[in-house]
């Protein structure tokens, strides 16, 4: 009769098996796939590209103590072990710092309609996107990756990170003017697309807090241009005043409070600023026309700041 570890290597030979034989190896195969899914699990929510090359020799060790049960245990589940271990060529390639890491940003302000289109651009990245994503659900951010790696993966990280960020923001809300996580995101949606200039998010929050608590519309053009274009392209030219009489939920001249959903996928700090917004009691403002934005308390001050917006662009 053979010994343990030489059936052992029968198990995972071409030798004939019996039936007893290839219901060991399902049993195996099994084991291999919770431990695949480990993996993936870590390398998802963990950006590998950053990880020291000891903490992830660190876990390879853990996963095969745990897989064999210590050193201690018969070589029947030692060369289970092995076996498991040997099949993951990916954490061996990454331990040996052999593997190329590539990088997609998806950048701030984007709706998610462009995102999946940057995503699905990707040449290095496998598969068709199967998951779905609502507006304002992908973290804007520069995701790590290997090559092989699933389009679906980065949507997947993506939609996480949104959920911990916006988690985390919800926590810090003492506004009671927003309700729920879905208006914090709509709001913080509205500032990313308004200002571009980090010094200005937290007034531009204000001014849009400030609006909600004493029931003015909020009479933001952001939210005219994704009612005219659904989020699915770029209008490729100004409004006009005539937009501003557009019928949607989302057209914030026409209609009072937030939308009914976000307009764009908002940066961490777009996110943050909603919930920190400034002391100030601005109520209007303006571009100033040389990329950032002027604000005021009262409508005959921004009226006199729109005519100074006006003279910069006819010195243009």
């Amino acid at each position: 009769m053979r010994n343990i570890e030489s059936y052992a290597r029968h198990l995972f030979s071409d030798e004939p098996k019996s039936l007893q034989d290839h219901a060991l190896l399902l049993l195996l195969g099994g084991v291999e796939k919770v431990y695949a899914f480990l993996l993936n699990m870590w390398v998802s929510f963990y950006d590998i590209g950053h990880l020291h090359r000891h903490r992830l020799d660190a876990y390879t060790l853990s996963i095969g103590n745990i897989t064999a049960g210590g050193t201690g245990k018969t070589p029947l589940v030692r060369y289970m072990a092995q076996y498991l271990l040997a099949q993951g060529e990916r954490v061996a390639i990454i331990s040996r710092g052999e593997v190329h890491y590539r990088r997609l940003t998806l950048p701030e302000g984007l709706t998610t309609a462009r995102m999946l289109e940057l995503i699905r651009a990707e040449p290095n990245l496998a598969g068709e996107i199967t998951i779905a994503a609502e507006e304002g659900e992908l973290l804007p951010e520069t995701y790590s990756y290997v090559k092989g790696d699933s389009r679906d993966s980065i949507v997947r990280r993506a939609r996480l990170a949104m959920e911990k960020t916006l988690e985390e923001a919800w926590r810090q809300n003492r506004r009671k003017v927003l309700k729920n996580r879905r208006q914090l995101l709509t709001l913080a949606s509205i500032i990313e697309k308004e200002t571009g200039v980090p010094e200005e998010r937290a007034d531009v929050a204000a001014v849009f807090i400030n609006r909600l608590e004493t029931g003015m519309k909020l009479q933001t053009d952001p939210t005219v241009i994704y009612a005219l274009t659904k989020g699915k392209k770029d209008p490729g030219r100004p409004l006009y005043r005539k937009d501003l009489s557009v019928e949607s939920p989302y057209n914030t001249y026409k209609y009072y409070g937030l939308p009914p959903g976000p307009i764009c996928n908002p940066g961490r700090e777009a996110i943050f600023a909603a919930v920190h917004p400034s002391d100030a009691d601005y109520l209007y403002f303006v571009a100033s026309g040389t990329g950032g934005h002027r604000f005021a308390r009262s409508l005959k001050e921004h009226n006199r700041n729109v005519s100074l917006y006006k003279k910069a662009m006819k010195k243009k």
